[in-house]
């Protein structure tokens, strides 16, 4: 264990400082913060990433130089979207399968890693949510499926990419979608809120896990958010004015909101955030 610095010096000539007990911190990018942000040379692997919230951090990440695997159900979507990234100059691969098949998960890593040569990110923004859970619209099926796709996935994605980080030693980066609905449960969808809740304590049991392999985990936790999944209720006007009134900054969320914690918690400026779940919701979360 490191012993607590009594003081530090910083030599500014040459940008180098000096904390006796610490390893000694090279400040030179302090000169150039934006650089922090870069991805040049990484590679990440997106779930649900074809459209919405993943395709919006997918792209944000290959605009700062990240190589991305996209993982989709969707066929024609997963390759319009990497079609879209390699026509921008980007580095970008097509996963398609269903990820409620674990097969198809199991294949993912090693995959992304045999065609885009390395792994360093993993979004684990794919989901499942179902409504009408007190109406009985919702069989014991469908709340299985939604805790599969929902906790086990990531946990095993986790597990996955944790091995290839660790044998790596240059550590890593994992960041999970949640939902506001993780601290603000519906109970029409309570399956999906409380998967979500669950994928809140899998981000902060892992992070503590593989901390000291310089691995961080961290959520994401958007708001309610306009995108093809919520394409009813957005198709109402009278509910998206409710919806104003009732998020505090009076707007629904776009996928582009997430973009700028995706790229600090998948990059060298969030190395030291590990453990949380940030909520992106304009305010809902707020007690």
């Amino acid at each position: 264990m490191f012993r607590r610095p009594l003081f530090c010096v910083t030599l500014t000539e040459i940008s180098w400082t000096f904390c006796p007990g610490l390893p000694n911190v090279d400040i030179m990018n302090d000169q150039d913060p934006l650089a922090s942000f870069r991805l040049d040379g990484k590679v990440a692997l997106a779930t649900g990433a074809a459209r919405g919230i993943g395709f919006a951090i997918a792209r944000a990440w290959a605009s700062v130089g990240a190589a991305v695997a996209i993982q989709d159900i969707d066929h024609a979507a997963a390759h319009e979207a990497v079609d879209q990234l390699v026509s921008q100059g980007h580095r970008a691969i097509a996963l398609v399968g269903d990820l409620a098949d674990l097969a198809h998960v199991e294949s993912l890593i090693p995959t992304t890693v045999e065609r885009l040569g390395r792994l360093d990110i993993l979004l684990n923004n794919g989901g499942v949510q179902s409504y009408g859970f007190f109406d009985d619209e919702q069989t014991a099926a469908d709340v299985e499926k939604q805790f599969r796709v929902n906790v086990t996935v990531p946990m095993l994605l986790i597990r996955q990419a944790a091995k290839v980080f660790i044998a790596r030693g240059e550590g890593g980066r994992i960041i999970n979608v949640s939902s506001v609905q993780s601290f603000r449960g519906v109970p029409q969808m309570m399956p999906y809120s409380v998967s979500k809740a669950a994928l809140n304590h899998v981000t902060s049991t892992s992070a503590r896990y593989l901390a000291g392999h310089a691995i961080t985990v961290n959520a994401i936790a958007p708001g309610v958010v306009n995108t093809l999944r919520n394409t009813e209720l957005f198709s109402d006007g009278q509910r998206v004015t409710d919806l104003q009134n009732w998020i505090p900054m009076k707007r629904p969320s776009t996928p582009q909101d997430t973009i700028g914690a995706a790229l600090l918690l998948a990059s060298r400026a969030g190395e030291y955030i590990t453990g949380q779940t940030l909520f992106v919701d304009g305010g809902l979360s707020i007690r």
